[in-house]
């Protein structure tokens, strides 16, 4: 994460290690700790082997249903980062992911539920009717919440998954 932040990418030897290291602990990191370290990951451009990839994901999901708002955005996030570096997304996880939001849904802010559209959006995961009417139920409760980035990331996300804004917006 601190290399990430300051924007230096440590040198392979170290992330090889790193990772190494990571294979033999990923079950005794918390939530928080797993979606930084692969969000990290990603804002590098460090690739994860499959082997890796599963193993992360394993955790994930076996952490999800204890997870905060904050922790799910960041997983999701996350995704969509690695995604965007060529990683396959996991259908299961996704899949979990969203039975695990549609059941919790309320308990994410304004600027949460654009950072799951957008993270869709990043991924090119069109998601369910039934994932979207929640979402935008949820939305509409907090729009009064949203900031300007948080409205032109809904906006984008929307409009790249060709999906419907509703008038009552």
């Amino acid at each position: 994460s601190a290399f990430a932040h300051m924007k230096r990418h440590p040198g392979m030897e170290f992330i090889e290690l790193w990772l190494e290291a990571l294979d033999g602990q990923i079950h005794s990191f918390g939530f928080p700790e797993l979606a930084i370290s692969f969000q990290s990951c990603a804002e590098l451009g460090i690739l994860w082997t499959p082997a890796q990839v599963d193993l992360w994901l394993e955790a994930f999901t076996h952490h999800l249903p204890d997870a905060t708002s904050s922790e799910m955005v960041s997983a999701i996030w996350s995704m969509s980062l690695h995604y965007r570096n060529g990683m396959i997304m996991s259908q299961d996880f996704v899949d979990k992911w969203t039975n695990h939001f549609e059941h919790n849904a309320y308990m994410f802010n304004a600027f949460e539920l654009a950072t799951i559209l957008l993270s869709c959006a990043h991924m090119k995961y069109r998601p369910s009717d039934h994932f979207v009417n929640i979402w935008t139920d949820c939305m509409r409760k907090n729009f009064d919440k949203m900031n300007p980035q948080a409205l032109s990331n809904m906006i984008w996300a929307a409009a790249r998954l060709n999906l419907p804004l509703d008038t009552k917006f």
